[in-house]
């Protein structure tokens, strides 16, 4: 298995038809950068796949992008719902409960 970059471990072999996330990432970097001598065929030819599913993923298939809000649009306003919501209050319930949950399984 392969480091989890991802968040998830990676196969170190993968059946021919199927790629991994980090192979699909290295085919569409690989053709953006020379989309001349990557082309369709060559890719597929090098990932074992289908000359049409390489196509479909170099138009459909993105890279993830962090999308973060603009600064006017972040604000410390708390959410009109949650206006009379006590987190600490909140949060000493929700310890207590815990703590419940841990003495009846001592008790048990």
């Amino acid at each position: 298995m392969v480091d989890p970059e991802y968040g998830y471990l990676e196969p170190l072999s993968v059946a021919p038809g199927k790629i991994t996330l980090r192979q699909a990432l290295d085919l569409l970097n690989s053709h953006k950068q020379d989309a001349e001598t990557n082309t369709v065929e060559a890719l597929a030819q090098k990932y074992s796949l289908d000359a049409r599913t390489v196509s479909l993923i170099i138009e459909y298939f993105q890279p993830f992008n962090m999308m973060l809000p603009k600064p006017e649009h972040m604000t410390r306003r708390s959410h009109p719902l949650l206006k009379d919501y006590d987190m600490k209050s909140a949060q000493k319930l929700l310890d207590n409960v815990k703590d419940g949950l841990h003495a009846d399984k001592k008790k048990t």
